[in-house]
């Protein structure tokens, strides 16, 4: 079995600390779409010119929309969900999630710091701290 090989390269990486952290999360987004659109051929056992066909768009179109750089329309995404009959995209009704990010910082006169109103707190633990459904205590 071969073996990966590492390819290292000064330009590669100058180019790549280019793209924003946005920019690449766009990216692999579409790389995803791109695979779940294969995955959903491979699954009919399509070809690209069967999903041409059952999309009515040229062979050349659907190269494009598997390379994983296409910027899709809202519109060609349901199309292909419902021509693929998988999910590309969710648009289920899912409850808001309110996130509250705050610093604590304590003197050694504090032992409790209240948190009424407060659903949940979520941190990463540290000695001696315990969370009990009304407030924070560290001992």
């Amino acid at each position: 079995m071969k073996q990966n090989e590492t390819y290292k390269s000064d330009i590669l990486d100058e180019l790549l600390d280019e793209i924003s952290p946005s920019e690449l999360k766009k990216t692999e987004k579409r790389m995803l779409l791109a695979r779940r659109i294969a995955e959903g051929m491979q699954a009919k056992n399509w070809r690209k010119t069967d999903l041409a066909n059952a999309m009515q768009k040229q062979p050349s179109v659907i190269t494009k929309w598997l390379s994983g750089t296409h910027n899709f329309s809202i519109d060609t995404l349901f199309d292909l969900e419902e021509t693929l009959g998988t999910k590309l995209i969710n648009t289920e009704d899912s409850p808001v999630q309110t996130v509250a990010s705050f610093h604590i910082s304590l003197s050694q006169n504090q032992s409790c710091i209240s948190t009424e109103g407060l659903d949940e707190i979520r941190f990463t633990p540290a000695p001696n701290v315990f969370i009990t459904s009304s407030h924070l205590e560290i001992n």
